[in-house]
């Protein structure tokens, strides 16, 4: 069953669903009618985001209740892959927010009663956008998630752009049309840049992991570290690898052996080194694999 740090994820990514599809439809409705395109974008970038979600919010629940089973160095690739996706999509509407700001022509204003819509709308979207996320980092914080990460970045920078959103679209609705197509174009590549700046972050962090990338230097010297603890134990180091998958660091360490060493030695080894280890690299997955040493003069030579 899911621990209660989990549960909270679960419900962080529902209620961000259940938010956005409350608001979205008639939202985008009214940014049609008065014509803004602060607005559009948002529904576009929102619209996204709630796909994303969706699938993020199944992919957690499957984890937490062990049904990656056919997994075995668990999902670590498909968090950062969902990471990904949010990334790539922030940029794709990105850049038709950024089309849309330079081929529109400006507007007539709209009807006083479209006016006031599009003023309360924005201004509940905004809030739809702050309301998640102090669930969200409360959920962090017991037990981080690469997805819940993720998805409360682009959750600030929905919040950051919604702002100016807001700002756009008072000015679009009370001054003359062409200083609202003015604020409009200069709010739309604001909330572009947040998405960019955002979705190159999570770029970084995804690639990396996506490639096998070794762990930080800090845990490799931890690494380093249990190996020089028990060099007069084992008679060759074959191989070191190491890589992060999600927020697990993966470590695998081949050790060569007499042939003379028992089980029980071996197995009583391989398990304090793995608590030393464990206890020097929290959040980690370590395999220690005995095999017979290939020659006895070549302790410390492996990789």
């Amino acid at each position: 069953m899911p621990t209660p740090g989990q549960l909270k994820q679960e419900r962080a990514l529902a209620l961000m669903i259940s938010l956005d599809l409350l608001l979205i439809v008639p939202y985008f409705l009214v940014g049609i009618a008065v014509g803004s395109l602060a607005m559009i974008a948002e529904v576009l970038r929102g619209s996204l985001l709630i796909f994303v979600i969706c699938v993020s919010l199944r992919t957690l629940r499957r984890a937490h209740r062990g049904l990656t089973g056919d997994y075995d160095y668990g999902i670590g690739k498909l968090e950062r892959a969902l990471s990904g996706a949010v990334a790539v999509l922030l940029l794709f509407a990105a850049g038709f927010i950024v089309w849309q700001a330079f081929a529109l022509k400006p507007q007539d204003l709209p009807s006083p009663l479209l006016a006031v819509l599009a003023v309360i709308f924005v201004c509940l979207n905004l809030g739809i956008n702050i309301i998640p996320l102090r669930p969200l980092w409360r959920a962090m914080r017991g037990q981080p998630s690469v997805i819940v990460l993720s998805h409360f970045r682009a959750r600030v920078a929905k919040a950051l752009g919604s702002l100016v959103v807001v700002s756009c679209v008072a000015i679009h609705m009370l001054a003359d049309p062409m200083t609202g197509r003015i604020a409009e174009t200069i709010g739309s590549l604001v909330v572009a840049g947040f998405m960019i700046v955002v979705a190159v972050g999570l770029l970084r962090e995804v690639l990396p992991d996506l490639l096998d990338r070794a762990i930080a230097e800090t845990m490799q010297l931890q690494v380093t570290r249990t190996l020089a603890t028990f060099f007069d134990d084992y008679d060759e180091l074959i191989a070191v690898r190491t890589r992060r998958s999600g927020n697990i660091a993966h470590v695998d360490i081949t050790l060569g052996f007499a042939p003379d060493k028992s089980i029980g030695e071996l197995s009583g080894l391989v398990a304090r080194m793995q608590d030393h280890l464990q206890q020097a690299i929290p959040n980690s997955d370590i395999l220690i694999v005995p095999r017979a040493a290939t020659r006895k003069d070549s302790k410390g030579s492996g990789t």
